[in-house]
């Protein structure tokens, strides 16, 4: 969600992943630089807020990280008792 600027969410997560990485497999997703984004496989899903209004886009990775909170919370919904859990660091704008 940063928009490839550099931030200290991103950093803080890196170095947190890090200290763990012999029990853990991170994939990074450049949600507003290339419409990245991940499917509901995980287990964790950490997003970091980035620079300007994140509500304003360009009409295409706005939709598709909706349509994955929305699957996200419909799977959390149902009988299965493996939740997804998401994370939002910082979604709002300046």
């Amino acid at each position: 969600m940063n928009k490839g600027v550099p931030n200290q969410g991103m950093r803080c997560i890196r170095d947190i992943v890090a200290k763990f990485e012999s029990e853990l497999e991170i994939n990074e997703f450049e949600v507003r630089l290339k419409n990245e984004l991940p499917d509901t496989s995980y287990d964790i899903y950490i997003s970091s807020g980035g620079p300007g209004n994140p509500l304003e886009g360009n009409g295409v990775w706005e939709h598709k990280f909706n349509n994955l909170i929305d699957s996200l919370w419909n799977l959390n919904q149902g009988p299965s008792m493996h939740k997804k859990y998401f994370f939002f660091i910082c979604h709002s704008f300046q």
